[in-house]
């Protein structure tokens, strides 16, 4: 009967064991999986954004994700993200806030990086450079360049638009640092394209 009742001990704690161990990683790392479907999508965005946004229209128009609040975040973002880069008018930033925020709760590094990011360039569009800027160095600060899924792709962008919005005001010496870290980060997200192209902005 002891015999048992340990087996039975043990099986119950190898439970628990388990469910809190899950619990405990989930709350590490806090983050929604993005939809495969979104996945692919997003993995579009560099090669062919046109194409990238044309699905996420079609998939909106489905209303496949309605009701699920991190799949319509990450619906909301991949589109603002995909105008951004087709140049675009993107939304206003009180509406484009929600999804900040949400992010800022839930979302991982390179999650947070990109909807500060965004939110600069709405700001950018506004002609508000202040805001802009402000933006850009919180989305900076949310970047973890410890971690090996680092979005380096996305951070040499931001510091590109920072160098751009200081050259504007005609701070140049503000100008050549965001070109500093452009080229660096581009180096490291393996772009040798824009890396040599931030070395010509420096000089």
């Amino acid at each position: 009967m002891t015999g048992f009742v340990t087996k039975k001990f043990w099986g119950v704690s190898a439970a628990v064991l388990l469910i809190v161990a899950s619990s405990v990683f989930l709350l590490g790392t806090g983050y929604d999986q993005c939809p495969p479907r979104l996945a692919r999508i997003d993995s579009l965005m560099d090669s062919n954004p046109q194409a990238a946004y044309d699905s996420l229209l079609h998939i909106d128009s489905l209303h496949i994700y309605k009701g699920d609040k991190a799949a319509e975040m990450r619906m909301r973002m991949l589109k603002v993200k995909a105008q951004n880069k087709l140049s675009m008018q993107l939304p206003s930033d009180s509406s484009f806030m929600e999804v900040v925020s949400y992010y800022d709760r839930h979302g991982s590094p390179n999650d947070r990086m990109l909807a500060h990011y965004l939110l600069g360039s709405i700001y950018r569009d506004m002609n508000e450079a202040p805001m802009a800027l402000e933006c850009f160095n919180n989305a900076t600060e949310q970047a973890d360049t410890t971690r090996s899924d680092c979005d380096y792709h996305t951070l040499f962008r931001i510091y590109g638009q920072m160098a751009h919005i200081y050259e504007s005001q005609f701070l140049f010496d503000m100008a050549k640092k965001a070109n500093v870290l452009f080229c660096k980060y581009a180096l490291k997200a393996g772009d040798i394209y824009n890396y040599i192209r931030g070395k010509e902005f420096i000089g």
